[in-house]
């Protein structure tokens, strides 16, 4: 299972991104590394672009200077995406044994945003990587008290912190599970070592918080922003984690009246919110109906069919309610074998603190305020695979069955977004070769961005608060708009051209339309 994990996840996606030759161009946000990366390479200096909320200088530096080349970056990153199945692979088995460990690398595969996170210079797939690969790297640590690997767990650790501050769950969990298992000196060594990596920390912090444009993430509490995304995230994670929840039958008893009342109550009220809510029922802004990070381009496209979103949206809502069940009999489990289970939680509590720390800190962040999107999510697949595969027996088909809708997902998304950048962005280069200059057209964030002369000012969002066009010029005010490209036929604007593309990059037409904005604004 190992090898088809790989294949879904890694060699499929990078071989849609070089046929449709996105391989070569940014993708949402990764244009702003890009710069970075560039701009390193040439000079060996951090210069930020004042759109990076996360520290981003250990992928860039990782690279040296192949961080200059889009493609050396996006394959780098899908070699990253690689060792990051093969860790979870290795994590998995340690603790659930051989079959386990593979489901568990077919399951962070089958995530649907996966593919397109592999095939990006984004921060969440090194970030993720960094994670897994020092709490592998920690469970030989804890099993053998040896220092020397402790100090690469928590070194590969801070490293993941360098590049998104989410990944600061890997060492404090590694550092607090060494000083609570490792006994006498082996102990002391643990503590100090953790100390020494906290240091580490704050002096990359206060380093980092000194360059200009550094886009600080915004502080504004907001009750109904953490509701709301509690609410999508229990959705998104029901959605991603669905394999391991539908397929942890050790976890229902449904012999128990109170798995009668639960289950069916929760999905009751899970599918009247999606109904509600439709079709905006997850968080973003990777999966929805108009495809992948929607917002960094003009318009408004319909991307998957009624029928697949329906299948997701039902996916989600099953497992999403099993979760209460779920909860329900662990807690009863728990208590009825309340000195075992508290033994071997305090012989391996790695995986629980990890999770934990993740989803309470992506709480808090929420109650500060900040945008929250499922890509973070992606560690909760291996840690909650670590904790629950180990009560499996076998591996069900309901698991395989929500892998398998899992993966036809991810590929629908995958291969429209690199197929849509590529069309937009060849678009954009026949305007260039024309005479129009490249900060007159808005191709999508990516383009403007990436020809952007100044550093990006996100003040400028809130100048148009309701309308997404301006919104993105406004954030780079030498940049004007005299030609829109978007997949949107319905623009009230007048078309000047078009360019037809292969929709899923091997199949399916569809067209990007070339509009003139007269006058420029």
């Amino acid at each position: 299972m190992l090898g088809v994990a790989l294949v879904v996840g890694v060699v499929v996606p990078l071989g849609l991104a070089v046929l449709t030759r996105s391989i070569a161009i940014p993708h949402n946000d990764a244009w702003s590394h890009a710069i970075i990366g560039r701009t390193f390479a040439e000079t060996g200096q951090i210069v930020l672009v004042g759109w990076n909320r996360s520290s981003l200088v250990g992928q860039i530096v990782a690279l040296g200077p192949l961080a200059g080349s889009v493609v050396a970056e996006q394959v780098w990153v899908a070699i990253m995406a690689a060792v990051g199945l093969i860790a979870t692979q290795r994590f998995v088995t340690a603790r659930g044994g051989d079959d386990a460990g593979a489901f568990a690398a077919l399951a962070v595969a089958a995530v649907p945003e996966f593919g397109l996170l592999g095939t990006s210079y984004m921060a969440d797939m090194p970030a993720f990587v960094a994670v897994i690969l020092a709490a592998t790297v920690a469970d030989t640590a804890l099993a053998s008290s040896r220092q020397w690997v402790l100090s690469v767990a928590l070194a590969v650790g801070l490293w993941g912190v360098t590049i998104r501050e989410q990944a600061l769950i890997a060492p404090v969990a590694i550092g607090l599970a060494a000083v609570w298992i490792m006994r006498g000196r082996s102990r002391v060594l643990a503590l100090v070592q953790s100390i020494a990596f906290g240091v580490a920390f704050i002096v990359f912090e206060l380093w980092r918080r000194s360059l200009p444009f550094g886009d600080p993430p915004s502080f504004q509490p907001s009750v109904g922003h953490l509701i709301a995304v509690s609410v999508a995230g229990a959705f998104t994670l029901g959605l991603i984690a669905s394999p391991l929840i539908l397929g942890t039958r050790v976890s229902l008893n449904w012999r128990h009246w109170a798995t009668w009342v639960f289950v069916p109550a929760s999905v009751a009220v899970s599918a009247i919110w999606v109904v509600v809510r439709w079709p905006n029922t997850l968080m973003g802004n990777y999966m929805g109906v108009g495809g992948a990070y929607a917002a960094a381009s003009v318009g408004t496209r319909k991307v998957l069919p009624d029928g697949v979103w329906a299948a997701t949206m039902a996916l989600a809502v099953l497992s999403a309610g099993m979760v209460c069940a779920i909860l329900l009999r662990a807690l009863s489990h728990l208590w009825q074998n309340r000195r075992r289970q508290s033994n071997k939680v305090l012989r391996d509590p790695l995986p629980t603190l990890m999770l934990s720390m993740l989803l309470i800190g992506t709480l808090i962040q929420a109650a500060m305020g900040q945008e929250i999107f499922s890509r973070y999510f992606l560690p909760v697949v291996p840690l909650a695979a670590a904790l629950l595969m180990p009560f499996w027996r076998t591996i069900p088909r309901i698991a395989y069955a929500a892998v398998t809708i899992n993966v036809g997902l991810g590929l629908l998304l995958t291969s429209d977004a690199l197929s849509y950048d590529a069309a937009r962005w060849q678009a954009a280069e026949q305007l260039v070769a024309q005479g129009v200059p490249p900060t007159a057209i808005n191709a999508g964030l990516e383009w403007i961005g990436t020809h952007a002369e100044l550093p990006a000012d996100r003040r400028g969002l809130e100048t148009h608060p309701n309308s997404a066009l301006p919104r993105i010029l406004n954030m780079f005010p030498e940049s004007t708009e005299c030609y829109v490209i978007s997949g949107d036929p319905t623009l009230q604007l007048p078309q000047v051209a078009g360019l037809e593309y292969r929709r899923w990059g091997v199949s399916g037409r569809a067209q990007v339309y070339v509009y003139a904005q007269r006058p420029c604004r």
